[in-house]
């Protein structure tokens, strides 16, 4: 235990100090280059941390998986020219040197999760016998890193980091974008006690890179006050008509590939409870929000209206005691919405393929 604490200091201290050089004057070798090594550290570390076989496959396979799309990022930034997204992707980019940390904390002890670099002795203690135990789950997770280039791919990174710039990071940029009108939409669903919960599956480039790391085909999520969805909300990035934040959804917004498709739930909310959602949304249209792009990471921002479309529609269910699941806001996730229904609270209404435009109703 005293080895794994031994160099925390020095490697959080060589992060910063590479993250400030990469931001500065690094490249697109420089930066794939830092990655891979840094990725390979992050590995060797979970080789020597003692724990369950199938815990340091989950991990390695995860850190492989990071570095497909560091590099696919990478390669993204330095392609696109040099404006505002090209030096905003830089700091992210040098960001992601220490990401992998959030693999650790999700899956091993809070002992062994401190940053640090392998000393000579561990790195020597090594054996073939050791490595050669663990080659499997190397491999395994170099073919998954492979898998998930397809959703990483230029035109998707292109379509974020074009986007990036429209965000708000220390203040809203959505204020009062639902008008009168919605709110009127809003009253004549009173008649109808249940609200409804909607995964999409839409081909933007946000939602497949999503995909591709949480290996759900449905990345995005709102709620809608009617079972026809023209009540239909969420937070999200506004489609370029809005500015990133609270906004509301058209169908069409959706169908950005041949296979588009959403899933949609009912849940008995009541009346009372119902009315007391709207009046939320009507708040939060009116204090202002924004799109928390970096949530995706798992990062909170400090303003309370600054969230993604999961922790949104967690977050209002739960304001109203109508949650059927325990977790952190932040870290729900579309699928959670549906997996975690333990106890079958949501009712399945029909999955619509959207260029079919007919109902699957089982």
């Amino acid at each position: 235990m005293k080895q794994l604490y031994q160099f925390q200091g020095y490697g959080k201290a060589i992060i910063t100090i590479i993250a400030f050089a990469l931001i500065f004057y690094g490249g697109l070798e420089l930066y794939s280059l830092t990655f891979i090594s840094m990725t390979f550290i992050y590995i060797l570390k979970t080789l020597i941390i003692p724990s369950r076989k199938r815990i340091k496959f989950s991990m390695i396979s995860l850190y492989l998986l990071f570095l497909a799309f560091q590099l696919s990022f990478a390669e993204t930034i330095f392609q696109n020219g040099y404006n505002s997204a090209h030096i905003f992707g830089k700091i992210l980019a040098a960001f992601f040197l220490i990401a992998p940390l959030t693999f650790e904390n999700l899956f091993i002890n809070e002992d062994y999760t401190k940053l640090y670099f392998p000393n000579r002795n561990e790195i020597t203690t090594m054996s073939y016998g050791f490595i050669k135990d663990n080659r499997d789950t190397i491999i395994s997770g170099i073919g998954r890193a492979k898998d998930i280039r397809k959703g990483i791919n230029r035109k998707n990174l292109l379509e974020v980091i074009s986007d990036i710039p429209r965000h708000g990071y220390v203040s809203y940029v959505n204020e009062g974008s639902l008008n009168e009108e919605y709110f009127k939409l809003l009253d004549t669903t009173l008649e109808d006690p249940y609200v409804y919960i909607v995964l999409s599956n839409t081909g933007s480039g946000a939602s497949e890179i999503i995909s591709a790391f949480t290996k759900r085909n449905y990345a995005h999520c709102s709620i809608s006050f009617d079972a026809d969805l023209k009540s239909i909300i969420s937070f999200n990035g506004g489609e370029r008509i809005n500015p990133p934040g609270l906004n509301h959804e058209a169908l069409e917004f959706f169908n950005k590939k041949d296979d588009a498709s959403i899933i949609v739930y009912k849940l008995y909310a009541g009346l009372e409870k119902k009315q007391e959602m709207i009046n939320m949304v009507d708040k939060i249209n009116e204090q202002g929000s924004a799109y928390n792009v970096i949530g995706l990471f798992r990062i909170d921002l400090s303003k309370p209206n600054m969230m993604v479309c999961s922790q949104f529609v967690y977050m209002l269910l739960k304001s109203v005691g109508l949650e059927y699941f325990e977790k952190k806001p932040s870290k729900v996730k579309p699928t959670d919405l549906i997996e975690l229904d333990y106890h079958r609270k949501l009712i399945f209404e029909y999955e619509l393929f959207l260029n079919e435009q007919k109902p699957k109703i089982s």
